[in-house]
C-alpha cells in the first residue's frame, strides 16, 4: 500500500496549457492495458473556475481501483466520456476567473475526488481546490496531503488516545507511517502492524484497520471493554469480519474513515486548519518515498499493493 507521485518537468513544451497532456481512460481494467497518454483541448476558465498548471499528484490506491473499476462500484464507461485519471494533487493558478476566490499565481491543492489530476493542466470550480500558497510543507509532501490529514483526522476524531492502547493495523500503507508516530506523540502506546504480522498479548482500547481480513477478526477477540474500532482501508480485499458476540457485549464501537467524505462535509476554514496540522505532521514524521521512472509506469501502480515505500515517478 503505497502512494506514487508523479512530477512534470520544465522540459514540457510552453503549448501545454493550450493543449492539456495527461492519462484518460475509456473504460477500467488493468492500468497498463486501459491507461492512454493523450493530448485534448484546454478548458476556458469561467467566472469562479480556475485553471492550475499542475506540479505533483501522487498515484493512491484509490486511484489504482477506480482505474480497476473497484472503487465503490465506480466504472469509467459509466460516465459517458474518457475520464482523466488521478483525484488529488497541487499546481500553480495560471488564470483565474474574475469572482475566482485565488488569484493566478497561487498555489492550490486539488480537494475534491472529482476533478481528475493527472494532467498536465486542470481548470475546475474554485470550489474544489484549497489555497495552500503559506502552507509549511515541502512539494514532495504536499502531494502526500491527503495522507498526512488522515492520520491527523484519525489520530484526533474517534476519542482521547492519551494512555491509550492503540493497534495499527496496515502500519506499512502510506496513512499507517503517518499514523502510528503521530499517535505516539500524543501519549498513546502503539503497537503498529503489518498485514499478517501476528499480534501480540494485550487488550487494545483503539483499532486503527486497513487490513480487514483475518487480522481484523483476531484484533477484535483481544480487544478491551468499549474498544473503538476505526477502519479507513482494506488491503487485505477479505471480507472485515469481527467477533460478533464480543461486539455486542463489550460495547465495541464500529467506525469508518473516509476522507473524501470529510472534504464534502468540511468548511473552507475547517480544510485550512487541518492542512496546517498535516503539514506540521510532515515536518516530523516521514512516509517513505523511493524514485520511479515514468517509462516504468506500470510497476508504480503493481507497488501500490506490495510497498511499503512511495515510489516517485518522475517524466
Amino acid at each position: 500500500a503505497t502512494v506514487s507521485v508523479l512530477y512534470w518537468t520544465k522540459t514540457m513544451k510552453k503549448t501545454a496549457l493550450l493543449r492539456v497532456n495527461g492519462w484518460r481512460y475509456a473504460k477500467c481494467g488493468p492500468p497498463g492495458e486501459v491507461l492512454k497518454s493523450e493530448t485534448w483541448a484546454g478548458a476556458t476558465v469561467g467566472e469562479s473556475d480556475v485553471k492550475v498548471k499542475m506540479s505533483g499528484v501522487p498515484v493512491l490506491k484509490q486511484d489504482v481501483d477506480m482505474l480497476m473499476g473497484t472503487y465503490g462500484g465506480y466504472k469509467a464507461e459509466n460516465t459517458g466520456n474518457s475520464p482523466v485519471a488521478g483525484t488529488e494533487g497541487w499546481g500553480m493558478v495560471v488564470e483565474a476567473g474574475p469572482k475566482a476566490s485565488v488569484s493566478k499565481g497561487s498555489k492550490v491543492a486539488i480537494t475534491t475526488q472529482n476533478v481528475g489530476t493527472w494532467a498536465s493542466e486542470v481548470t475546475t470550480s474554485d470550489a474544489n481546490i484549497t489555497d495552500v500558497t503559506g502552507l509549511k510543507i515541502s512539494n514532495e509532501n504536499l502531494a502526500l496531503l491527503s495522507v498526512y490529514s488522515s492520520a491527523v483526522l484519525l489520530a484526533s476524531e474517534y476519542g482521547d488516545v492519551r494512555n491509550a492502547t492503540c493497534w495499527v493495523l496496515g502500519a506499512e500503507t502510506p496513512v499507517g507511517q503517518a499514523l502510528a508516530p503521530l499517535l505516539q506523540s500524543k501519549g498513546a502506546t502503539v503497537t503498529a502492524l503489518k498485514q499478517g504480522e501476528k499480534q501480540p498479548q494485550g487488550s487494545p482500547k483503539f483499532i486503527f484497520n486497513a487490513v480487514g481480513g483475518e487480522d481484523l477478526r483476531a484484533a477484535t477477540d483481544a480487544a478491551a471493554e468499549g474498544c473503538t474500532v476505526v477502519t479507513w482501508d482494506n488491503i487485505s480485499k477479505q471480507r472485515m469480519d469481527i467477533a460478533g458476540t464480543k461486539a455486542v457485549m463489550s460495547g465495541m464501537q464500529i467506525r469508518s474513515f473516509w476522507f473524501n467524505r470529510w472534504l464534502q462535509q468540511s468548511t473552507p476554514a475547517q480544510r485550512t486548519a487541518l492542512f496546517e496540522e498535516a503539514a506540521a505532521l510532515s515536518q516530523s514524521t516521514t512516509v517513505a518515498q523511493a524514485p520511479h521512472n515514468f517509462s516504468n509506469f506500470a510497476a508504480a501502480f503493481d507497488s501500490v499493493y506490495v510497498s511499503p515505500a512511495v515510489p516517485v515517478v518522475s517524466f
